[in-house]
Order: structure tokens, then C-alpha cells, then sequence
């Protein structure tokens, strides 16, 4: 008959066992001590005090009553004695030390970074070519100096501040352009074609002509051919006036005859500017002639003074 004792209590008592031998050993390799305290644990050395790490414990029931355990864990463990009286202390071999880390090799100095070449310098803008002259000498500046280019009774290329009217003997106020000089004999004679002529009211005709450049030009000449119209005893007068101006319309330069009595005759009358008297002579970007007259008989129709040409050259 077989003594082996299949209690539940037994099977108890060693499953507490193998737990108190566990928990000993895990204290162990932490450095920590079991507290003991009778509600928690059994110190006494009739108790299972091996433990075998990572072998399965089995724990078979019998047949009829009881069980059969298999005690797992590591074996021979020495319990430390601040722990469990008369229990001798596991001793864990320290680890070797690790051997020291050889020292980095000093990093090799970088090589001194070479100098880029210094960039050839730029080379120095071609200067700008002067401008070419805009003229050549003698070039006729105005338009319809002649006066023959007629249209609505006024000069093409020319302004009247009155407007123009047709020729009339007896009905006009304000100038008027005609191929031919009219035959009434107190005009003046003339085998000419192309005239403008005023009336009893004063009146200006302009023109204004732009300039590119003087480049190589000394000299601004402009020629007014002029008469009077004798009608009645008073002598008809005028005005020629040149303005030089800048390219903002300021005026740098006038030349005038100022208010004159027109000759009995065809007469030319003339403004010049020249560079030698004109420091600004360079700065005109445009030139107005401007022509005022006026019959002093004051007689309807156009008997003022008569004009053939106006002409405007550079040289």
C-alpha cells in the first residue's frame, strides 16, 4: 500500500513553496531582502527552496483523489541570511567589465579651401555713337513756306488765331490765302503765286516746327518777303517773331523785328540765331514763327499787309 500523500493541502503546500523559492531567488538577483511576515511567507528552511528557471512545472491529477507536482525552477539556491535564517546567501558572480572604448582617431585637419579666381572684370561699355546730324545744310524747316498749298481758303501747315475766310473786296475780318496776287492796283504787283494777306482786325498765323538735333548746323535763318496794301492813306504795319524753345516748351531765344510798318515793295526781312551768341543753341527741340499784321485803314475786306513767303533753313 503506497504512503504517498494525494491531499489537496500537500499540493498546496508545495505550490507556496516553489513560489516563496521563486521570489527568493528574484530578490536575490535584485539586491532585495524578503520582508518576513507569517501572513505572506514561509521562511523555513523544510520548505521547498529550489526553483528551476524555465523548466515547465507539472502538476498531474491522480486517479481517484489527489495530485502530482513537478517542481520547476533553478536549483541549489542560497537565500540570503537577513532574509531566512540559517539560509546561506546566493552568490551571483559579477560581470566582467567591459573593456574600454578605444579612443576615436583625431580627425585629419581639412584642407584649407582654395581661392576662386577672381573674375575678369567686366569690360567697359562701348560709348553710345553720337547721333548723326538731322540736317543738312540749307534744309527748309517749315511747311508750305510758299504759300501755295491752299486749302478752305487757308494755308496748309499754318494757324490763323482769327481762322481764314475767302477773299472778299468789300466783306472779310480775318486773313486769307490766294494763289494770285488779287490786280486791284493798290495791291502790289507780283509774278508770283502762293499769298496770304490780312485784314483790318489783327490777326497772327503760326506754324511750329519740331527739331531732332543742330548737330553740325551753326546758323537759324528765317526770311519773311513782306508788302503793303496801300488802300486809303495809312501804312499797314506787322510783326515777325521767331521763338526757340526747349524740349519742355520753355523759351530759350526770341527774335522779332518788332512792330513794323510793311515797305511799299516786296522786301525780305530776316531773324537769324546763331551758336556763337546762343550757349543753349544745342538745348532747341522746336521753333515757332509767328506773323501778326494789320490794315491801319481799316477797310472791310482783306487790304492788311501781303505776304509771298517765310522761309526756314538751317546751315
Amino acid at each position: 500500500m503506497s504512503n504517498r500523500n494525494y491531499d489537496n493541502r500537500v499540493v498546496i503546500d508545495r505550490l507556496q513553496s516553489i513560489n516563496l523559492a521563486q521570489n527568493i531567488y528574484k530578490y536575490q538577483q535584485s539586491g532585495k531582502t524578503i520582508i518576513k511576515n507569517p501572513q505572506t511567507s514561509n521562511a523555513s528552511t523544510q520548505r521547498i527552496t529550489e526553483y528551476r528557471e524555465g523548466v515547465q512545472e507539472l502538476i498531474l491529477k491522480n486517479v481517484g483523489a489527489g495530485y502530482t507536482v513537478n517542481p520547476s525552477g533553478i536549483l541549489n539556491i542560497v537565500i540570503e541570511k537577513s532574509v531566512v535564517e540559517n539560509i546561506p546567501t546566493l552568490t551571483i558572480p559579477a560581470p566582467a567589465p567591459s573593456p574600454a572604448p578605444s579612443p576615436a582617431p583625431a580627425p585629419s585637419p581639412a584642407p584649407a579651401p582654395s581661392l576662386a579666381p577672381s573674375p575678369a572684370p567686366a569690360p567697359a561699355p562701348a560709348p553710345a555713337p553720337a547721333p548723326a546730324p538731322a540736317y543738312v545744310p540749307e534744309t527748309q524747316l517749315l511747311t508750305n513756306p510758299d504759300f501755295t498749298e491752299i486749302i478752305n481758303n487757308g494755308a496748309t501747315g499754318w494757324t490763323s488765331n482769327r481762322g481764314w475766310q475767302s477773299y472778299s473786296e468789300t466783306s472779310a475780318s480775318a486773313p486769307t490765302a490766294v494763289i494770285t496776287m488779287p490786280t486791284r492796283d493798290v495791291y502790289p504787283i507780283s509774278n508770283s503765286t502762293g499769298f496770304v494777306i490780312f485784314s483790318f482786325v489783327s490777326a497772327t498765323i503760326s506754324q511750329t516746327v519740331l527739331i531732332d538735333n543742330l548737330i553740325g548746323l551753326n546758323t537759324i535763318t528765317c526770311i519773311l518777303n513782306i508788302a503793303n496794301v496801300s488802300n486809303r492813306n495809312p501804312i499797314d504795319t506787322f510783326t515777325f517773331q521767331i521763338q526757340y524753345k526747349n524740349s519742355i516748351g520753355a523759351i530759350l531765344y526770341t527774335s522779332t523785328t518788332g512792330n513794323t510798318n510793311a515797305p511799299s515793295d516786296w522786301t525780305d526781312y530776316t531773324l537769324t540765331l546763331t551758336r556763337d551768341t546762343s550757349p543753349n543753341f544745342d538745348l532747341i527741340k522746336s521753333i515757332t514763327v509767328n506773323i501778326t499784321g494789320i490794315d491801319s485803314g481799316y477797310w472791310n475786306g482783306q487790304y492788311g499787309p501781303a505776304i509771298d513767303y517765310c522761309r526756314l533753313t538751317v546751315s
